[in-house]
């Protein structure tokens, strides 16, 4: 009977559970791509948004001066300062820039140059926000152009 059972342990197949050392091996290595992928695309996604805010800051400061040169008075009689004629987008000429201190896209300077159209009813303005620090990303800044019509 001690035979029988010795050779009925020999016959039957074994069945063993679990992974192998290949299988293991081959699923760290697709673990390892796939955590690989993860950290480049989080690597651009914070890159994005980091430029995206720094846009948005530079959009809405461009905006507001736009709004305050729309906002100046400028009529037959008199004109507003910021309005005459003159001014440059790369240098800082007096009563034609100002400087923006603890933004979150750092301190900002805003240049504005003022052109005359091609009648003395409007001004062409063109409008350039630059970090003072500037990314590469953000070498020239936003510039805008709008035409201002005398009141």
């Amino acid at each position: 009977m001690l035979s029988n059972k010795l050779l009925d342990l020999e016959e039957r197949p074994q069945k063993e559970s679990g992974f192998s050392l290949i299988e293991l091996m081959i699923s760290m290595v697709v673990l390892s791509i796939g955590l690989v992928s993860i950290v480049g695309i989080l690597t651009y996604v914070t890159r994005a948004n980091a430029d995206s805010n720094i846009t948005s800051v530079l959009a809405t400061t461009i905006q507001t001066e736009v709004d305050q040169l729309r906002s100046a008075h400028w009529s037959v009689n008199a004109c507003d300062p910021a309005l005459q004629v003159g001014g440059s987008l790369t240098s800082n000429s007096t009563g034609y820039f100002t400087t923006l201190t603890g933004t979150a896209a750092g301190d900002l300077i805003v240049r504005w140059q003022v052109a005359q159209g091609a009648s003395a009813d409007y001004r062409i303005v063109t409008v350039n926000v630059k970090q003072a620090l500037y990314s590469a990303d953000f070498q020239n800044g936003m510039t805008v152009t709008t035409i201002i019509l005398r009141q």
